[in-house]
């Protein structure tokens, strides 16, 4: 009895972790940005070249020629399946984001690039993402560009120049609008555990953990009333049937339950459920197999 007891107590104090959470989490709560510097370890920089002397359309990375373009590149890994917008609210130059699936190669610019921008107005960084814009050379030079990504897929963010040959140096700042891990590196596990990710990916699995626990503290409220009280001649009593029920949060679940007691004397007898729930859903992240089932006990004094 003791144990059933305390999971309701984890439940509600489930149930207070994710009004916390809710509540500290605004509109734009998935917003993020690097920051890559001089001392950011493992910084990708360098140059590409083409034809143009001038950058504003993806086709013209296609294109072979000797005037160079110097860029700064961040890799994002998506963490969820969903569109995504990237960007930049400050440099000091016209800039150019292009977005390249996997890794970077400034041999061939426009391999696996799918996706340039060179200038978006400062309502559409504001809107689409809550992002303020500062400047990059004016407050409508600032790129940003959208892309669809699966769960976990990894990207590279390439910022370049409007212009050729155009200093780019450091600090240069990437953001999203999205869930997921920046990384100055092209190494998938330089950036390691991030403080603002961490926290985003808590408050959108807290909901899926609530209805788990919120689901468990209905099956325990549901067999502290099991019994089984008609005994045969040799005071056994066997009892099989079933369970369905809502735990109030759009989760409904039914289950096999087999009660057993056996009667030592006409007002006392003892007995044990077994409750095995079928395999279920609790949101995206958590799953039951249902190969755990719940039982207990029972003492009756009447």
């Amino acid at each position: 009895m003791s144990f059933k007891s305390k999971i309701a107590k984890i439940s509600g104090g489930s149930a207070l972790l994710v009004a916390t959470l809710m509540s500290s989490f605004s509109a734009h709560a998935q917003y993020q940005e690097i920051t890559l510097t001089n001392s950011s370890p493992g910084v990708t920089t360098g140059t590409f070249s083409i034809h143009d002397p001038y950058l504003s359309n993806i086709s013209q990375l296609s294109s072979s020629g000797i005037r160079a373009y110097n860029y700064v590149a961040s890799y994002f890994t998506a963490g969820a399946a969903r569109s995504y917008y990237f960007g930049q609210t400050s440099a000091p130059v016209d800039t150019v984001m292009f977005l390249v699936t996997g890794t970077f190669n400034a041999s061939a610019p426009r391999t696996n690039a799918q996706v340039l921008n060179d200038d978006t107005s400062a309502a559409n960084h504001l809107s689409r993402a809550g992002a303020t814009v500062i400047s990059c050379g004016s407050s409508s030079y600032c790129p940003q560009v959208q892309y669809t990504l699966a769960n976990g897929e990894r990207v590279t963010l390439v910022v370049t120049t409007y212009r050729s040959g155009a200093t780019l140096g450091l600090p240069v700042t990437f953001y999203t609008d999205g869930i997921g891990t920046f990384s100055a590196s092209d190494s998938a596990d330089s950036a390691g555990p991030d403080a603002t990710n961490t926290q985003v990916t808590v408050y959108l699995n807290s909901f899926d953990v609530n209805s788990a626990l919120t689901h468990r503290t209905m099956v325990i409220a549901e067999s502290l009333g099991y019994d089984c009280s008609i005994f045969d001649a040799n005071d056994i009593c066997v009892s099989w049937g079933g369970r369905y029920g809502n735990s109030g949060n759009s989760i409904t679940n039914g289950a096999g339950v087999l009660t057993v007691a056996y009667r030592f004397l006409p007002e006392f007898y003892v007995g044990a459920f077994v409750d095995q729930s079928a395999p279920m859903d609790y949101g995206t992240s958590i799953r039951s197999t249902g190969m755990d089932p719940t039982f207990g006990g029972f003492l009756v004094w009447q």
